[in-house]
């Protein structure tokens, strides 16, 4: 089993919050998995649609979280976009 590695920054927690809240308040960790997780594409969208009101854009997609299954990867995806 790993180990539940702590969320670092702001982009990381308020991720792991929406992502948390679609999944019914499951707490997640940097590394966990979303679909592992009980995550599907229905939830997903769900997830993207929330993240697009947070963080006032439309460049967010579903396949981002199919590209990045974790609050980590997903949080430096996001962050690369923005550079």
């Amino acid at each position: 089993s790993r180990a539940h590695r702590a969320l670092v920054t702001s982009l990381e927690c308020a991720l792991a919050d929406i992502l948390g809240g679609v999944l019914d308040s499951v707490a997640l960790g940097a590394d966990d998995d979303f679909f592992a997780c009980g995550g599907d594409s229905v939830l997903a969208t769900q997830a993207v649609s929330r993240i697009r009101t947070w963080l006032d854009t439309s460049t967010v997609a579903v396949a981002d979280i199919f590209g990045a299954r974790t609050v980590s990867a997903l949080a430096e995806r996001l962050t690369a976009r923005d550079e």
